[in-house]
Formats: C-alpha cells, structure tokens, sequence
C-alpha cells in the first residue's frame, strides 16, 4: 500500500512539474528533456509590447538630460576658478573632469561639471560671477523613451528570473536542473545589463553637465549679451592678435637661428656659381665658322685690268 501511494504521489508531482512548464513556455513550444519532461524556449527579451514602449510621459514626468557650454574669459584665472568651485560645492555639485594648461601669457582651463538637476537653471544663469560670458550654449535631449523601455525590459526580466528560481527549486531530475540554470543565468546577465544602464541614465537625467572653458587673455572681450560692445572691441582684439603675431615671428627667428644662417649661406653659394657660370659662358669665342680668313681664296682673286696702250702708226 505505501508503495503505491509513493507512485501516486511522484506522478502527481511530475503532472503538476509539467503543467508549470508547459504554462512558462506558452505558445512558444518547448523543447524535451532527457527525462521527458517539455522544458519551455526563455527567449531573450527583445520582443516589443505595448508595455515596453510605454505611451508619452507627461511633461512633469518627462526625462531629459540638459548639457551647457560656457566660454568665459576672467583676469584672473585662478579667481575665477575659486568662484566656481564654491558655487558649485553650494549648488550640491562636483567636478568630473579638469585640464589647467598654459601657453605663452595665456592659460586656459577646461572643466566638466554635474549639478543637480534643481539647481541647474539657478548655476548657468550665475556664470556671470566667474568671468565674462561670451559664449553659451545649452543641449538637450528628451530620453523618455528610452527610459520607459528599460525600466518595462526590467520588470519583465525580473518576472523571468522569478518563475525560473521556482522552477528550479521544483526541478526533480538533473537534465531539467541544469537547463533552467542556464537560461536564468541568461536572465540574470541581461537583468545587469539594463540595471547598469537605467543607473547610468538615472546619472545623467539626476545631474546634468556644465562644459567650462575658462581663458585669461590679453584683451577681455566684450559679453555675449552686449552686442554693441563688441563693436567697439573689435579693433582692440585686431591689434592684439597682430602684436602676438609678431611676437611668434620673433620667437620662431630666435628659435631658429641658426637653420636660417645655415639656408642664408647655401642660397648666397648658389647665387655665387650662377654667377660664374654665366661669366664663363660669355667669355667663351664664338663658334669658328664665324671668322673670316685673313687670305682670300683663289675663287675670290680678280684678274687686274691691262693698262690701255696707244696706237701707233
């Protein structure tokens, strides 16, 4: 009696272990395992459903990353620099990348900035503290989309992962075992996947970038929302730009010195055997066809004329 009880109740737990799989698999089909038992196809989530695209946030919802360029000019770089990290650090962000570099009199100074997605408006409208604004530039990009897919890709992989734990759990033979093992080890792979970007989306809707790029130059150009002042400045931008002109020439002769002595004596070589050559050349005689003898040949002799000699009677 008990060993017929224990074989109902084994095929009562195959039966049930069947109907579960055969309910994951749906209308994909299965494949059969070594025991038997239809193991369902997990395919990868790359199907699109209404609930992967989603429908059009609202505007309060919406994700966007916003990214400005700021070109600044200051007398004083460093200043400027301290200016910009204290409002940064009270607007709640941080400096993600900086490149300081100097050339001649002039040094620059490229940085890239996150700031929170709240004080994002109030920093930009403030870059007037560090410097003189002359150029500003903002992008942005609406990401919702985007957003809505991967974060529906996620339920739906982290709904797989669960019903193939149970099964697992539920798995009575080690064919069986050993395949949903590797299609939750699919999943889990692209669950980490999408986390991993979700996170850097979050990143990027959460903080937006600031482009810095900060110059101390000679001459301050007038504010890009000063059109007027430009004007007037254009000619003192011209000058400067001529003067550094001539400075380079000079450096690149000082530099260079020698090279050019050098070039200088071989062109003065040159000139020098031309010379010659051509001297040469008209000193030489002309071809010998060209003389005349100083005797004249027999064919250019004349006969002289007899002298006329009176008749006589």
């Amino acid at each position: 009696m008990k060993k017929i009880l224990r074989a109902l109740a084994a095929l009562l737990a195959a039966m049930l272990l069947t109907v579960c799989l055969a309910a994951c698999g749906g209308s994909s089909g299965g494949s059969t395992g070594a025991a038997g038992t239809a193991v369902p196809e997990y395919d990868t989530v790359t199907d699109s459903g209404a609930g992967l695209s989603g429908e059009l946030a609202p505007m309060d919802d919406r994700k966007i990353i916003y990214t400005a360029h700021l070109d600044i000019e200051c007398t004083d770089l460093n200043e400027s620099l301290a200016a910009l990290e204290q409002a940064l650090a009270k607007a709640g962000g941080y400096v993600q990348a900086s490149d300081i570099s100097e050339y001649d009199t002039r040094v620059r100074a490229n940085l890239v900035v996150r700031v929170p997605a709240e004080h994002y408006r109030a920093f930009v409208a403030g870059a007037s503290a560090f410097g003189n604004v002359t150029q500003r530039t903002e992008d942005t990009e609406d990401v919702t989309l985007q957003y809505v897919d991967i974060e529906a890709r996620l339920t739906s992989l982290q709904g797989q992962r669960d019903r193939l734990v149970t099964l697992r759990d539920a798995a009575e033979n080690l064919a069986t075992l050993l395949e949903i093992e590797e299609h939750l080890a699919d999943v889990q792979y692209q669950l980490e996947s999408y986390t991993s970007q979700m996170k850097a989306l979050q990143n990027q809707i959460s903080y937006c970038t600031v482009n810095f790029y900060l110059t101390q130059p000679i001459v301050l150009s007038p504010s890009a929302d000063d059109f007027g002042a430009q004007i007037g400045s254009a000619f003192a931008r011209g000058t400067n730009t001529f003067i550094e002109f001539l400075q380079d020439v000079v450096l690149f002769v000082v530099e260079n010195i020698f090279f050019l002595l050098l070039i200088a004596l071989i062109a003065a070589l040159v000139a020098t055997l031309r010379r010659k050559t051509k001297r040469r050349k008209k000193a030489k005689p002309a071809h010998p066809a060209d003389y005349s003898s100083p005797f004249p040949s027999a064919k250019q002799t004349k006969p002289e004329p007899k002298p006329d000699i009176p008749e006589t009677e």
